[in-house]
């Protein structure tokens, strides 16, 4: 029987070969070689796919200082883009616009409206491996309207029982029909037997805030911390566990910087890949690759707010709308947003009639200097400022205070309010606070003549929060103290009218009322831009509700691949 020759004999015939033929058996050699490992790398590109696979790690950077990475506490973009990894809803953004199924897998709502029945996947499990149940739902929901709480998620709530119904589902009861309610169920759910041991009153100073369990798509491994204590970055690992499918990217680390100009220092030196909510200005300043700054549809409308309270020059309606007029807007959009963004006429965005006004930006100065005339304001020689004599001894001034965050953008925007306004013959004066103290001591105690603030005003338009009467005061978020009873009727239709036509007319005629009243200048809606690294991949959120919500789809994000042949795929 005939074998395949062994290594010493294809030596000794080698060494047979002339010096010639052995060069040319080596050279076909090294030929046939190169051509196998040519044929292998095609067929290997031909016949296979790559797929994702788990590993990598992302830097992300952002500005501030946690402090209540709590679902039901959490007011800052960064207590609220660590709440999104770390905890679970029973829905959750679909990063287009719309929502998906996060604990939940399933839900029924009654012919009426009035009650909402979600049913929980099996096997459901915190971080810390203990089961996650209905009655973590309702102790969850049942906190944040506890009054003692000051959540400002707490109107939402009104008027809504939570009730555990077999192992496995949870029955909402409404006490009028709320069209939006769908979006409560994106709420992050707290473990019941961790929270329940703390007492309500100390709950804002529970460390849990700092050190939070939840189920969502990432749990914390770390936290880095500087010699005084303050906390430097996250480390967060994934969710093995996470339903329906854990996190392809393995780690994520979130590091903290006390301000933008810091952030964006740590990332032109490669100290973090990604980031978000950096003004448009920083943006174009900052080398960035193109197609790693992505921009996402936000329902954000910037705003400033009169306080009729605090400024009694703001009674006057004529001042109001000189001061609108006065404005253009597109101006505000590109000096201020560099383009990424767009002007805002009414209380939401997409309004059902055009609200601007139609008055040329070369006009606006002039056409708000005649409102002003023709309601009686005169220039005072002595001051630059103009007064309007309410009787013969007492007159108001057009001399006013704009309240707003120490943000770049919102300083700019201000600053151009500023500017217009005194072509009017008004003292503007500009006060600016970090984020923490005007939300404490600014907007919560509405110590303000006007605010410059932006608000989100969700999927759903759910205007009731914003502008009824009854939010006026803390926890509310009705920071023109509007009141109108017309209006508040109407938001309250809207938030229970599940016909989307009628919805659509109710919606409209409060824009009238909110036009007419003139309660708040509406100035520009701004992309959220979102900058992430090229070998991040699946990225595909395109509308969400808060920026929280860019990691929506993170489960599906990768960084990491591995080439494996079509028929094993």
């Amino acid at each position: 029987m005939s074998k395949f020759p062994e290594l010493k004999e294809i030596k000794l015939i080698f060494g047979l070969f002339s010096p010639l033929e052995k060069i040319v058996f080596s050279f076909a050699g090294i030929i046939l070689t190169i051509s196998l490992i040519a044929l292998i790398w095609i067929l290997n590109n031909r016949f296979s796919v790559e797929k994702p696979i788990v590993g990598g790690t992302l830097k992300e950077g952002a500005v501030g200082a946690p402090n209540l990475i709590n679902p039901i506490l959490a007011s800052s973009d960064l207590d609220q883009s660590l709440a999104a990894l770390i905890y679970s809803g029973l829905m959750r953004s679909d990063g287009k616009g719309g929502l998906k199924f996060d604990l939940a897998k399933d839900y029924n709502i009654s012919e009426n409206g009035l009650e909402y029945v979600f049913y929980l996947k099996e096997d459901l499990k915190w971080h810390n491996g203990k089961p996650l149940t209905n009655e973590d739902v309702v102790f969850t929901v049942n906190s944040l309207k506890n009054p003692e709480l000051k959540s400002s998620l707490k109107p939402n709530w009104e008027g809504v029982e939570a009730e555990a119904i077999g192992i496995n589902a949870v029955k909402f009861i409404l006490n009028r029909p709320y069209q939006p309610f769908i979006e409560n169920a994106t709420l992050g759910i707290l473990p019941k037997r961790i929270w329940e041991k703390i007492p309500i009153s100390q709950w804002r100073l529970a460390n849990l805030n700092l050190k939070p369990i939840g189920a969502g798509p990432y749990k914390i491994e770390k936290v880095a911390k500087d010699d005084s204590g303050i906390i430097l970055a996250y480390y967060l690992e994934r969710n093995k566990k996470y339903q329906p499918e854990s996190p392809r990217l393995k780690n994520l680390i979130f590091k903290i910087y006390p301000s933008e100009s810091e952030l964006l220092k740590a990332f032109s030196n490669k100290e973090i890949e990604s980031f978000g909510g950096v003004s448009p200005f920083n943006i174009n300043k900052t080398a960035i690759k193109k197609n790693e700054i992505k921009t996402i549809a936000l329902p954000r409308i910037f705003t400033l707010f009169f306080n009729q309270n605090k400024a009694r020059i703001f009674i006057e309606k004529e001042v109001r709308l000189a001061l609108e007029t006065a404005l253009d807007k597109e101006r505000i959009v590109n000096e201020v947003l560099s383009g990424y963004g767009k002007a805002a006429n009414g209380p939401f965005l997409d309004g059902f009639f055009d609200l601007s006004d139609g008055i040329k930006p070369e006009k606006r100065i002039e056409k708000a200097k005649d409102i002003l005339a023709k309601d009686g304001f005169k220039l005072n020689e002595k001051t630059g400022i103009l007064e309007k004599k309410m009787g013969k001894k007492e007159s108001i001034a057009l001399n006013f205070s704009i309240s707003t965050c120490e943000c770049e953008d919102l300083i700019k925007a201000a600053e151009i309010l500023k500017e217009v306004w005194s072509l009017l013959g008004a003292k503007v004066e500009i006060k600016i606070f970090t984020a923490g103290n005007l939300s404490q001591n600014v907007i919560r105690t509405r110590n303000y003549e006007t605010l410059l603030f932006g608000e989100f005003i969700g999927r759903e338009p759910d205007l009731f929060p914003f502008w009824h009467s009854s939010q006026r005061f803390d926890p509310g978020l009705n920071i023109a103290l509007y009141a109108n009873a017309k209006a508040d009727d109407l938001l309250e239709k809207i938030r229970e009218e599940r016909d989307s036509e009628k919805r659509k007319q109710y919606l409209l005629e409060f824009e009238k009322e909110i036009k007419n009243d003139i309660p708040a200048v509406f100035l520009y809606s701004p992309d959220y831009i979102y900058v992430l690294p090229e070998k991040i991949k699946n990225f595909d959120a395109e509308k969400i509700a808060i920026p929280a919500e860019r990691f929506s789809n993170i489960e599906k994000w990768y960084a990491e691949t591995q080439k494996i042949l079509k028929i094993f795929n």
